[in-house]
């Protein structure tokens, strides 16, 4: 089951709504919160999750930290492409969860 804590879905053609999508998915319901349990700088985390840093984003070693942290793909937080989820984790995830990685993917091609 998702857990969706905004009614304004993420825009996940930008790493910022990749970054409040994993985050929502990880059961943070807040950027305050998953800064703060991470012992993040909350302004910096809130700064990347709302996308006040268009022009740098976010750096390649904070994309490996929330990555980590939030359990989804480095390389897909940065760019969007590729999964969600890195490889090796895929055959851990329940059928509903597979099947809404597969639903992502196809939504990403026909955009």
């Amino acid at each position: 089951m998702m857990a969706k804590f905004n009614d304004t879905p993420p825009d996940l053609s930008l790493p910022s709504g990749r970054l409040r999508w994993a985050r929502e998915e990880a059961g943070y319901r807040s950027a305050r919160e998953a800064a703060r349990a991470r012992g993040w700088s909350e302004n910096t985390y809130r700064s990347h999750e709302d996308g006040n840093r268009v022009k740098r984003g976010f750096k390649p070693d904070d994309a490996e930290k929330y990555a980590r942290a939030f359990k989804v793909s480095e390389h897909w937080l940065m760019t969007g492409k590729g999964g969600a989820v890195p490889a090796p984790q895929v055959e851990a995830l329940s059928s509903e969860e597979a099947e809404l990685i597969r639903l992502m993917r196809e939504a990403k091609r026909r955009a």
